[in-house]
């Protein structure tokens, strides 16, 4: 009896070591984190920035909302507003749908990223970088390639979208909502406002210059020219 007992007990130690061993090799299951502006869900719940995201989860983004999904070395996914989705990532992938609005998909050499919409499917290969545009605001599926090239498929169609280029999958109903990047357009207009400031800083010094502090010198006005000393 004692002898069955220390059986098990011994059985029972290797499973219980092979459990150990298998959990302490399996690599972590990843997590991406989450920069948001204005009202973001994920899951149907309200996130702030710094929020932990799952593969899988849905998110969408409000009138006003934008969310940026970082997922290490496998690149990162930024959501405009009005934008719904999911997204999955995990052993060198990417992947996820996009139901409406617009995303901004940047991917890594060595990882593979694919989206589905009610058009077709996007995909780009692991063999080289790429940053591409999903847009989903008009009826139908614009993608526009911004580094590399990606894949458009809708039915038998298939359309390769090289760098600078755009093609589009299904029938459109309105025009599509401009793609571009809000940091891109505040990026703009900052240094529009640079400029601007730089042109008035330097009509200042002229213009102080030019009345060497005394009121002199006006433009428009008389030129007064001092006495030279008397000798």
């Amino acid at each position: 009896m004692r002898k069955r007992v220390r059986a098990a007990g011994a059985v029972s130690l290797c499973v219980a070591l092979c459990v150990a061993v298998t959990l302490a090799s399996s690599p972590p299951a990843p997590v991406g984190d989450l920069s948001v502006r204005g009202r973001v869900l994920i899951n149907g719940s309200e996130v702030v920035s710094g929020a932990a995201f799952f593969p899988g989860s849905k998110f969408a983004t409000e009138k006003g909302g934008r969310a940026e999904i970082s997922m290490g070395s496998m690149g990162r996914v930024k959501c405009l507003e009005e934008t719904a989705g999911a997204v999955s990532f995990g052993e060198g992938a990417v992947a996820g749908s996009l139901d409406a609005g617009i995303i901004h998909v940047s991917k890594p050499r060595g990882v593979a990223a694919e989206f589905s919409t009610g058009d077709g499917v996007v995909s780009a290969g692991r063999d080289g970088e790429a940053v591409f545009v999903v847009n989903v605001t008009g009826g139908n599926t614009v993608v526009r390639a911004r580094k590399g090239s990606v894949v458009l498929r809708a039915g038998e169609v298939t359309k390769v979208v090289t760098e600078g280029h755009e093609a589009a999958a299904g029938t459109p109903q309105t025009t599509p909502r401009d793609d571009d990047d809000d940091d891109d357009e505040l990026g703009g207009w900052f240094w529009f406002g640079v400029a601007g400031y730089t042109a008035m800083v330097t009509a200042a010094i002229i213009y102080v210059v030019t009345n060497d502090g005394d009121g002199q010198n006006v433009p428009g006005g008389p030129i007064v020219v001092d006495p030279s000393p008397s000798r």
